[in-house]
Order: structure tokens, then C-alpha cells, then sequence
């Protein structure tokens, strides 16, 4: 588990990103490593590593 991120903006940001891995993981049936290169195309993200870190985050 990572550190839990301060800012507002932050948040809402990997809130967003845990919503629509759900989405497409669990509503579509795509497969994991699909699911982390459609999330990096949609949130302008470079390195899969951080999708895989926002997605283990856990927020309140």
C-alpha cells in the first residue's frame, strides 16, 4: 500500500482512475494489462507503474 496523497486534486484524480479501471475491468471484461494501456491513453500517463501505484492506493 502507498502513501495516501494531501492534495484535493490529487485525490479526485485516482479516484477517477481506481472508477474507470472498474469499469472497464469488472463492466467490460477487459484483461489487466489491457485495462492499465487504456487508463495510460485516457489520463495522459507515461509509465504503467504509476497506474498499477494509484490503483493500490487506498483512499478514504
Amino acid at each position: 500500500m502507498t502513501k495516501m496523497p494531501t492534495r484535493e486534486i490529487t485525490k479526485r484524480k485516482y479516484r477517477a482512475i481506481q472508477k474507470r479501471y472498474s469499469e472497464l475491468y469488472d463492466g467490460k471484461r477487459l484483461r489487466h494489462d489491457d485495462c492499465i494501456l487504456q487508463l495510460q491513453k485516457e489520463f495522459f500517463i507515461l509509465h504503467s507503474g504509476t497506474i498499477q501505484r494509484i490503483l493500490l492506493t487506498k483512499l478514504d
